[in-house]
């Protein structure tokens, strides 16, 4: 009887640790950050930012541009580059491209744009091109900057001179680019069709597809993914002949982001989901808010503020669970979304640059 006592109660204790262990094993991955400094600073809440490795830039007002030590909180220098900065930038270890808007003194009123490339550590200007439109996006790669005009013309610039290399047309609006091993995925406005463009953009493939694409992003070896204003989802192989699979959402997706796990999509009803590259849904998570912009894959964790919100949310990658927040105070709100600069989160917020980090901070 003793004997049939002990082992009911090892088995038991052997139960619970098992038990113990398997709780712990899903439990999420754990993620705090500590602040680190702020700059007060006055500028339109659609401002553009930027960051690598070393530093933030941002736009601050009318044509003026500053550069931030990321680790430090010290202002690196200035730049006044006139007219009104515009659309996203772009930057490397070495260089920042930003676009700039000109509107005329004569009384037609024309207005001009020009693409500057500055250092990223000087803030002095390398070279400068007029462009007679907006360009979309500005993308930098293999030591060329790719850019696109809404009328359809790409042209590729020597990024170390601005010098054109190539150029071409297609003589349809472009609603989205996407860059990945070579290739140019391209969406057009209203149109159910990609075109994929090698490197020299004298080759394009047109495909037809299942919806009428707004954005696209290339994944896993580059695996186009498409969206539409409907919530719907699709992926095509590289050369985007194939349809893979399809899915939908709620409601109309507003980023697409590539990460280890999948591929993160938020929607305007304030949902958070993670797809696996087959198309299957992973988990959901629904935020207080809409997201501002696109979320930052930060290794296992995804870190997402809320439009207008006081609250950022960092999710453990693998389940989308809440790991964290991070709260502003005093009325303070989140207007853009987070930026990854070394080991430092950055937020701007409607009263300047809020910094975070994993690790203990060193200001000067």
């Amino acid at each position: 009887m003793l004997k049939l006592l002990r082992d009911s109660l090892n088995c038991f204790a052997a139960a619970c640790i098992c038990l113990s262990l398997n709780v712990a094993a899903q439990q999420p991955t754990k993620f705090s950050v500590k602040p680190c400094w702020n700059i007060d600073l006055e500028f339109k809440s659609d401002t553009p930012s930027v960051a690598n490795k070393e530093a933030v830039f941002i736009a601050v007002r009318e044509g003026a541009l500053i550069a931030v030590d990321s680790n430090h909180g010290e202002i690196l220098w200035r730049a006044e580059l006139g007219g009104e900065i515009t659309g996203k930038l772009i930057a490397t270890d070495s260089q920042l491209f930003v676009v700039t808007r000109l509107e005329s003194t004569e009384p037609t009123g024309a207005v001009s744009f020009r693409l500057h490339a500055l250092s990223s550590l000087t803030g002095l200007t390398l070279w400068r091109n007029i462009l007679q439109s907006l360009p979309i996006p500005v993308t930098e790669s293999a030591g060329r900057l790719i850019v696109f005009f809404e009328n359809g013309s790409i042209q590729a610039l020597d990024a170390q001179s601005g010098q054109h290399v190539l150029e071409t047309s297609f003589r349809k609006k472009i609603s989205a680019v996407t860059f990945s091993r070579g290739r140019l995925g391209i969406v057009f406005n209203g149109e159910k069709q990609i075109a994929v463009v090698d490197q020299t953009l004298s080759a394009a493939t047109f495909v037809s597809t299942t919806i009428s694409a707004k954005q696209i992003i290339a994944i896993d070896h580059g695996m186009l993914i498409i969206s539409d204003g409907l919530g719907n989802l699709a992926s095509y192989s590289p050369d985007g002949e194939n349809l893979l699979w399809r899915t939908q959402v709620g409601a109309e997706i507003s980023s697409l982001v590539e990460t280890p796990r999948g591929i993160i999509v938020t929607s305007f009803d304030n949902f958070v989901y993670l797809f696996s590259n087959s198309g299957r849904k992973i988990w959901k998570r629904r935020l207080a808010g809409r997201t501002v912009g696109a979320p930052l894959v930060a290794s296992e964790t995804v870190m997402l503020a809320t439009y207008d919100g006081d609250t950022a949310y960092a999710l453990d990658l693998k389940k989308g669970r809440i790991v964290s927040q991070i709260i502003l105070e005093g009325g303070n709100l989140f207007v853009s979304n987070p930026l990854l600069s070394g080991n430092a989160f950055v937020f701007t917020t409607r009263r300047g640059i809020t910094v975070y980090s994993k690790e203990n901070c060193s200001v000067k």
